[in-house]
């Protein structure tokens, strides 16, 4: 598995980062976004990790040669972990909730130092990731097509790879679904793929929307800073409707 998720990444923007003796990466994203990813053994592990999230994030604050202050918001931490078909598909039983997915819950909703995501797997997931390393353009060309779709909602453990390939897209953000959907039922939308089309409807850069989430959060607790942000950008909209006056 390890294998495979590294190779959704850019490997220049590798970064050096050990904790403790961990199976691990972490790399830096678009939009100064960070990712962390632990390849775990056990469940006792994925508690271990979980309960010292603050250890984690103290640690990397310690690397001044890789430490930035956008890691101390923008920084998703996933674990990986694979499990029995049983426990996995137990996961999934509709009125039922088992112990695993208590923890994935509290960890999940847990948002303190990092967001959390749990990726589980099989041993069949885990194989069938493998054939697909370096090749993820040609795994979703394969999958996200109709047919697959719809023996997925048939039965998810006769198609696990479907399953498998849904949760990659859920558990990391910035892979773009959308991006795969030519010649597919147009029902499947990401938000992401959404607001971009929106944006771009509107002129709107997301480049510069960023920044200024960026710059906000650096001020939401303070608010006479806050306020100070918020004055900043009506006067950039008057001085901008200004000088469109101006041009006509």
């Amino acid at each position: 598995m390890k294998n495979f998720i590294e190779s959704l990444f850019d490997k220049e923007q590798s970064l050096e980062f050990q904790y403790m003796d961990y199976d691990m990466i972490f790399y830096k994203g678009e939009f100064q976004s960070y990712y962390l990813v632990f390849f775990l053994k056990n469940q006792d592990d994925l508690m271990f990790l979980w309960q010292n999230t603050e250890e984690v994030f103290q640690e990397i604050k310690k690397n001044h040669e890789i430490y930035d202050t956008n890691m101390d918001k923008n920084t998703l931490c996933m674990y990986c972990l694979k499990i029995s078909d049983d426990d996995y598909y137990q996961t999934e039983v509709m009125g039922s909730i088992c112990e695993l997915s208590k923890r994935i819950g509290l960890i999940e909703e847990d948002l303190s130092y990092f967001t959390k995501h749990v990726l589980v797997y099989t041993e069949d997931m885990d194989k069938f990731s493998e054939g697909y390393v370096g090749k993820f353009d040609e795994l979703c060309r394969k999958y996200i097509v109709e047919e697959q779709f719809e023996k997925y909602k048939k039965s998810s453990r006769d198609n696990y790879e479907y399953d498998f390939l849904m949760n990659v897209f859920i558990k990391l953000p910035f892979l773009r679904f959308g991006e795969y959907q030519i010649g597919t039922d147009k029902r499947y939308q990401t938000v992401e793929s959404y607001v971009k089309k929106k944006a771009k409807e509107h002129s709107v850069e997301l480049e510069k929307v960023q920044e200024e989430m960026i710059n906000l959060e650096t001020v939401i607790e303070d608010e006479s800073a806050f306020y100070n942000w918020l004055d900043s950008l009506i006067d950039k909209e008057r001085s901008q409707n200004k000088s469109e006056e101006e041009g006509k």
